[in-house]
Formats: structure tokens, C-alpha cells, sequence
């Protein structure tokens, strides 16, 4: 990038300097460049232009350079939630992979075009941190739904036998983002919540 913003200056200036001159030559003597210079209001109207459009050709080079950036693949929930394990202290964190979520949150692997998982066992309130990108928006509404259910048997169990994890379970909630679902259930929820929105806006 930065080569060529230095020889987009290079040229800029190189046409500069050519204008100048050609002017600078018409300013000076009018016999021996004459010849020269009866060119000059030509090249100035129809031959400049030219020599300034085939170095403008260079201009869409940066532009074609940043279009991959835009047109990058979506957010990789691994690695969101590899940035999860990193920055926040969980004891013995379990991965779950795809095929497990439907045996335990009822969730087809057919619905997933990628998720990234975990839970805890230990502490008052286990964490589950549920990422999933649905393969269409039909099977994110279907993942959310099941993601859903799982936070309201949450709720019903801690409303009985545990006020404080009621209370910390009432602050999660599933998440939809076009076809990205995610349910984290945590007394963390806001740490790892904006974590997750540094890769999923």
C-alpha cells in the first residue's frame, strides 16, 4: 500500500513538474523553444492529458487492494471464543463441537454452518456460552428458538432454589444478528458479551 501511495505521489509530482516546465519555457524565451513551446497549449489540452490519464490507471490499484478487506468473510466464532478463554479466567472450560448441541439444546448440525462452544461445571452458576451461525436465517431462527427454550428451563430452575443465579440468569439472553445466534449464560455476561460484539457488531 504504501509503495503505491509513494509512486501515485511520484507521478503527481513528475506532472507537476512537467507543467511547470512548460510553462516555465514559455515564460523564458520565445525563439529557440518556440518550437517547443507551440506544442505546449497542445500537450496542455490534449497531450497532458493522456500522459496524467495512464498514471491515473494506478489510482484503482489501492482501491482493488482494500476490496478483499470488505469483502471478508464473516466474524470466525472460533476465534471469538478463543478470545474468550484468553482474556477471562474460567476453570476447566469444556469445548462443545456442533454435533453435540443437538443431543443437549435439541439444535440439528444441518442448522449450523459453524459454532464455537464451552461450559463450566464448577461454581454457583455454570457457564454456557452458546455461538452458532445458522446456514440460512430460517435455521438461525430455528437455533434461537431452541436457545431460548434452554434459558427459560435456566430461569424456572434458579427461580426455585437460587435467588442469586435467578438474578444473574435474568441479565443473559439470546442474541440474533442476521443469520448469528448466541446464547452466554455467565455471572460475566457483560465481559464475554463485549467481546463477542468486537467480532459480531
Amino acid at each position: 500500500m504504501r509503495k503505491l501511495i509513494l509512486a501515485g505521489c511520484l507521478l503527481t509530482a513528475l506532472c507537476l513538474a512537467a507543467c511547470g516546465g512548460s510553462v516555465d519555457g514559455g515564460e523564458s524565451t520565445a525563439a529557440p523553444p518556440a518550437a517547443a513551446e507551440t506544442p505546449a497549449p497542445a500537450a496542455g489540452t490534449g497531450a497532458s492529458v493522456p500522459e496524467t490519464a495512464s498514471p491515473a490507471v494506478a489510482a484503482p490499484d489501492p482501491e482493488q487492494g482494500e476490496a478483499p478487506a470488505s469483502a471478508a468473510p464473516g466474524a470466525d466464532l472460533a476465534a471469538v471464543r478463543e478470545a474468550m478463554l484468553s482474556r477471562i479466567a474460567f476453570t476447566d472450560p469444556l469445548p462443545l463441537e456442533t454435533e453435540s448441541l443437538a443431543s443437549l439444546y435439541g439444535i440439528e448440525p444441518e442448522w449450523v454452518a459453524q459454532s464455537a462452544c464451552f461450559v463450566t461445571m464448577s461454581g454457583v452458576f455454570p457457564d454456557e456460552v452458546i455461538l452458532a451461525q445458522g446456514a440460512d436465517e430460517a435455521a438461525a431462527a430455528r437455533i434461537a428458538e431452541k436457545l431460548e427454550a434452554r434459558l427459560a428451563d435456566i430461569l424456572e430452575q434458579a427461580r426455585s432454589y437460587d435467588p442469586e443465579s435467578y438474578a444473574a440468569a435474568q441479565r443473559c439472553g439470546v442474541t440474533v444478528d442476521g443469520t448469528y445466534v448466541s446464547l452466554i449464560l455467565s455471572a460475566q455476561t457483560d465481559a464475554l458479551t463485549e467481546i463477542y460484539r468486537e467480532f459480531v457488531p
